[in-house]
């Protein structure tokens, strides 16, 4: 069962078990031969549109699976990382809006971009860390500042998260699109 926070028995080598995990994640980062296959679901001019891109050593090994999620309301962009089939790392940012209780001076209804971030760190099937990070921007934001959101986003600091349930999605997530070969595959999964 997928578990957040140290467990008894863990406690020490939680330290070294993260400092590991981020070895692996800054090699699969910089490995320039692994390779890349994309598959997509729409076009760019679709309201819904995924696109799932896997990334593989030249042996077949998946070391990484990143899914792009797009529609009307928001996005969404998850990145899983593998360590000898075993998920390790999940990187999640999602970007969505909402209206707030509020009119503009043509009575139009005002929204509000959110956007999180997250860092799930595994060790087998337990998530031993979680951060995450939020930004809402205020209805009345300046809209050049909205365009570099990704940008506001890094002053914001990383704060240890309890994910629940989200755990247990992103290990059934990460084992299922890790076999998604085709576009079939994926939409037969509902994507």
């Amino acid at each position: 069962m997928g578990l957040c926070g140290a467990t008894s028995g863990f406690g020490e080598d939680r330290a070294a078990a993260i400092k590991e995990i981020r070895t692996w994640y800054a090699r699969i980062e910089a490995d320039k031969s692994l390779r890349k296959r994309t598959i997509s679901t729409g076009e760019d001019n679709e309201l819904q549109m995924i696109e799932l891109t896997r990334y593989e050593t030249k042996d077949g090994e998946l070391k990484k699976l990143h899914i792009d999620e797009a529609g009307e309301h928001g996005e969404r962009h998850t990145t899983y990382y593998f360590r000898r089939g075993k998920l390790f790392f999940v990187y999640e940012s999602v970007r969505g809006w909402t209206f707030v209780c509020e009119e503009d001076v043509e009575g139009e209804s005002k929204a509000r971009d959110i956007v999180t971030q997250c860092r799930y760190y595994f060790h087998g099937d337990r998530c031993i860390k979680a951060l995450g990070k939020i930004l809402k921007t205020k209805p009345k934001a300046n809209p050049d500042k909205l365009s570099k959101i990704a940008e506001l986003l890094k002053d914001v600091p990383n704060e240890e998260i309890m994910p629940g349930e989200k755990v247990l999605d992103f290990l059934h997530e990460a084992e299922v699109l890790s076999a998604v070969r085709t576009k079939k595959q994926l939409l037969d999964l509902g994507y």
